[in-house]
């Protein structure tokens, strides 16, 4: 698969090399949360950045900030 950086994307064969963040970004910000099944469209984009701001609030350190932000990133490419 060619992502929206041009990338070619192998599931098969994975090298975080080939990782473009802003393909992340842009995936997840336009894949809908519970399949689309809300009134108002809620975006695992938005559940990441509402989760991190929670997070933050709280006064949770930076490495489980990281670990929230990215614990969706398969479905960018998944769904």
């Amino acid at each position: 698969m060619k992502t929206h950086s041009g990338q070619i994307f192998d599931p098969a064969h994975f090298c975080e090399d080939n990782l473009v963040l802003s393909d992340v970004a842009l995936g997840l910000s336009r894949l809908p949360r519970y399949n689309g099944q809300t009134r108002v469209t809620y975006t695992v984009g938005q559940h990441l950045l509402a989760g991190d701001s929670y997070l933050r609030w709280q006064g949770g350190g930076i490495t489980l900030r990281q670990y929230w932000l990215l614990h969706d990133m398969p479905e960018y490419i998944v769904g």
